[in-house]
């Protein structure tokens, strides 16, 4: 049972429109990357092939590439696993919360997570001067 106005009824009956202006535009931008391209960027940052280090024990590689992926793409922590070679859901929302906690103790896994993210952005995008410049890009 809803109690208020017809209007607020139908306005919850229909759904709400997000409430954060920018999230259509994040989430253009997000969707024009692939996770093999956040290997690339890992693999250009570590020096190292992606099968070399991919299931190395205590390896941040993999980690790294789950992060930026998560920040960078569109994909669900399920699409991710899948990707990395049939993880969990869960042990991806876990290795990312991981590395973002050892990202604030170890500077040389911050310092790595940037470079990744410094390829990723200026490498695969030409207007990334021109989305930083102009905010209504």
């Amino acid at each position: 049972m809803a109690v208020g106005a017809e209007e607020f009824f139908q306005a919850i009956k229909q759904g709400s429109k997000p409430l954060c202006r920018e999230w259509p535009a994040k989430r253009t931008l997000r969707g024009l990357r692939s996770f093999t391209v956040v290997v690339k960027a890992v693999e250009a940052v570590k020096q190292e092939k992606w099968a070399v280090f991919v299931n190395r024990h205590g390896d941040w590689g993999r980690d790294v590439a789950l992060w930026a992926a998560r920040a960078c793409t569109e994909l669900t922590y399920h699409e991710l696993g899948a990707a990395v070679g049939g993880l969990d859901y869960a042990a991806v929302g876990e290795a990312v919360r991981r590395l973002e906690a050892q990202r604030e103790i170890d500077r040389d896994i911050n310092a790595a997570c940037r470079k990744v993210l410094k390829y990723y952005k200026f490498r695969r995008d030409p207007n990334y001067y021109k989305f930083r410049r102009d905010p209504n890009y």
